[in-house]
């Protein structure tokens, strides 16, 4: 979920193709899909803090010992769905691709 979350920033932050006055709208609706979609597989974490908050507290819980043993999850997930929302939005849809066009075009070459 992190992925299209930064997918969202990156598009409506962008000056050369936004109309700057909806760019909190077009971040709240994402998030609030996020989190529509998510609740019920993850606990919508899209933030490894609310993760690793939830995590301290439900370990002190009588049967939730097991509040640490798939945290990891928690924390390279958003990092790397972040890296690549950024990432693929800067080379495949910032300047119409041309940067993933040249990257291809290197590699071909």
């Amino acid at each position: 979920m992190t992925f299209f979350l930064l997918q969202v920033v990156c598009a409506a932050t962008d000056a050369n193709k936004s109309n700057q006055t909806l760019v909190p709208l077009a971040i709240g609706m994402c998030v609030t899909v996020c989190h529509l979609m998510s609740l019920t597989l993850t606990g919508t974490s899209l933030n490894p803090t609310r993760s690793f908050a939830s995590a301290v507290v439900a370990s002190n819980v009588q049967g939730c010992e097991k509040a640490w043993e798939a945290h990891w999850v928690f924390w390279f997930g958003p990092f790397l769905g972040g890296i690549g929302g950024s990432y693929l939005y800067e080379y495949v849809f910032h300047d119409g691709g041309s940067k993933f066009q040249n990257l291809i075009a290197s590699y071909r070459k």
